[in-house]
């Protein structure tokens, strides 16, 4: 059996078409009806799933696609400009190990908790020492700066609660709610790295310590696009991010991946062209990262422990861009009876909040993406704070195998002492029309994305 399947999802086109129009050609070619809706603020892009919810075989899905690319009449204009598959992907060797229940979901997630972490790694603090973010909450702790967080969505924490934004809270899944059943293979995760990036200060009232996020006073949007992050929805995260940039979010941080598709592409191009920060994790136990980490305008992240080592089970790869602390990480969690605990961790997950939280706290310094897009452009804000993320890492440890891990390990003083002249690039974002033949962004084809999943299931 594989170790990473797809699923079939739906399809994303590109189209001047009027929408009956791509409905009945949809119809036309599959034999079965369709509901086509926009997508994004893109006039001409549209995704379109099957009216009665069947799921065809990868196989018939991309026969589908290939028969709408090639049926046009030579005489008459092309009704469809682009059209790809949508697909589900699934880590079957991680992902058919769900837990039934949140009382299981929590006995799981403390199991998880568990490693030879290091003793150093015994301070909650740690992290901020490490990200050399501890000096900087005097002056910069996030404020004004909206972090968006595709994931599991949240629960209700203290870690966590007071600077989520529940009014913007959002599912895309079926049922449409950001709360987190904590019901997968990976439960609570997404509150597990809410807590790393926008955890408040203090402490608790019997004493115990608290974790401190990398940026306190930022404020968390919860997107639910998955119960477990080794199952992603191509559809879902697309969807999530184009949220993201329309209720005005600044960052994105997302500790998920799988294959890549046009959607998730153009849904990332638009954020980034309109000067949002987009971060990924670069994966865990596979050899190599999967999308959105390898996307060109997505700045991924690999894991180090608190000795400065690379993780060993950090994934690698030339799209890592920086590497941040990830293993023995602190994070917000429960016991198996539902209390309320921190406890250390492990994976990129932790490593890419590291980073977007830093990313708040750049923003801040320098005035808010609003001042940074009058400055540099709009689509030069990322551009520049990965740049400069580049220039200002410091080395990992002696003696490391640092093969695929980035320019180094974040420094957050450096980096926000440095000066933004020094990284202006005039780099500007692929235009829309560049889709359909951009290979690394989109599969595109069937030989692409058959070997898009055979790297990923190595």
């Amino acid at each position: 059996m594989a170790n990473v399947v797809a699923r079939f999802e739906g399809l994303f086109l590109v189209s001047s078409a009027p929408l009956a129009e791509l409905e009945a050609r949809l119809g036309t070619a599959s034999g079965f009806w369709w509901t086509v809706r926009p997508f994004g603020a893109e006039p001409r892009c549209w995704i379109a799933t099957t009216e009665d919810g069947r799921a065809l075989p990868c196989d018939e899905a991309w026969t589908l696609v290939e028969r709408l690319r090639d049926e046009h009449n030579a005489n008459e204009p092309r009704t469809i400009d682009h059209v790809e598959p949508l697909f589900e992907t699934e880590w079957q060797a991680w992902g058919s190990l769900d837990t039934p229940d949140a009382t299981a979901a929590r006995g799981l997630e403390s199991a998880f908790a568990s490693g030879d972490f290091g003793p150093g790694s015994s301070s909650i603090d740690w992290l901020l020492e490490s990200a050399r973010v501890a000096g900087l909450h005097q002056t910069v702790r996030g404020r004004g700066v909206r972090i968006a967080h595709p994931d599991t969505g949240y629960t209700r924490h203290s870690e966590v609660s007071p600077r989520v934004d529940e009014t913007l809270a959002r599912g895309f899944l079926a049922d449409a709610t950001a709360l987190d059943p904590g019901a997968g293979f990976t439960p609570f995760h997404g509150t597990g790295t809410a807590s790393v990036l926008i955890s408040p200060s203090g402490q608790k009232p019997d004493g115990a310590h608290e974790v401190l996020g990398v940026a306190p006073d930022a404020s968390l949007v919860p997107l639910r696009v998955t119960d477990n992050v080794v199952l992603l929805s191509q559809r879902a995260l697309a969807e999530s991010i184009d949220y993201a940039r329309a209720c005005g979010c600044d960052v994105v941080s997302m500790s998920l991946g799988g294959v890549p598709s046009a959607a998730l592409h153009a849904a990332i191009e638009r954020a980034v062209r309109e000067g949002m920060i987009l971060c990924a994790a670069a994966g865990n136990y596979s050899p190599i990262p999967g999308w959105p980490a390898r996307d060109p305008l997505v700045i991924a992240v690999g894991a180090v422990d608190v000795e400065d080592r690379p993780w060993k089970h950090s994934s690698r790869g030339a799209c890592v861009a920086i590497s941040a602390p990830g293993y023995g990480v602190w994070r917000a969690g429960w016991d198996a009876q539902g209390n309320e605990l921190v406890l250390r961790s492990k994976g990129t997950s932790f490593a890419v909040a590291t980073v977007a939280g830093i990313a708040a706290l750049w923003l801040e310094k320098h005035g808010g993406r609003a001042a940074l897009v009058d400055k540099l452009g709009a689509s030069n804000v990322s551009v520049v704070f990965e740049r400069l993320l580049r220039r200002t890492a410091r080395p990992f440890a002696p003696g490391s195998n640092t093969a695929g891990m980035g320019a180094g390990i974040v420094d957050a003083t450096a980096l926000l002492a440095a000066d933004l002249a020094s990284a202006h690039s005039i780099h500007a974002p692929m235009g829309l029309e560049s889709i359909a033949a951009s290979p690394e962004p989109a599969a595109g084809t069937r030989a692409a994305f058959d070997r898009a999943l055979a790297e990923l299931d190595r």
